[in-house]
């Protein structure tokens, strides 16, 4: 492509230089759907757009007489790796949506995923990355877990049962 007037080493620069907006703009835009925000995923879209097309309409501004085959091979390029991006985002945003709130199944916890496990056996324990904050959101949305004025309901989880450790060890010990 240098014979046509496109110099190599800014293609590549121009490469380098997008790869981290683009892969920020995509992650962003599929969770601003994922939260069916589609004013906030607007600026997010458009960005990733730009950082798709920008290499290849370098080539395309600054190429010259360059032959109808080159500018044919840059737009199927560009649409065939845009069709792609679209098909990976919307299936991202589907898989986003259903395990929003979710819990996982034994068989959806990866190692990866795994932030907190027990001490005992218990299969329970384990706890994916946001699970909690999806689970605390659904209790959040029902109104569940709401403080109650102090008197109301609340004072009953303060207090301790006569039996338990604390009372036994300080009647042993005073």
């Amino acid at each position: 492509v240098e014979k046509y007037g496109v110099n190599i080493a800014v293609f590549a620069a121009l490469e380098v230089l997008v790869a981290w907006p683009h892969s920020l703009s995509a992650a962003r835009l599929v969770t601003k759907l994922i939260d069916h925000d589609p004013t906030g995923s607007l600026p997010w879209g458009v960005i990733l757009a730009g950082t798709h097309i920008a290499p290849e309409l370098y080539v395309a501004l600054a190429g010259t007489n360059m032959s109808t085959g080159v500018y044919i091979s840059l737009i199927v390029i560009v649409v065939g790796l845009g069709a792609l991006a679209i098909v990976g985002i919307v299936q991202k945003v589907a898989v986003g949506r259903s395990q929003r709130f979710s819990p996982a199944t034994e068989n959806e916890i990866s190692s990866a995923d795994v932030v907190t496990t027990s001490v005992s056996d218990d299969d329970d324990a384990v706890t994916r990355v946001g699970e909690v904050e999806r689970a605390l959101a659904v209790l959040i949305h029902e109104g569940v877990g709401r403080a109650e004025p102090p008197g109301e309901r609340g004072d009953e989880v303060l207090a301790l049962p006569e039996d338990d450790v604390v009372h036994g060890f300080s009647s042993h010990v005073g």
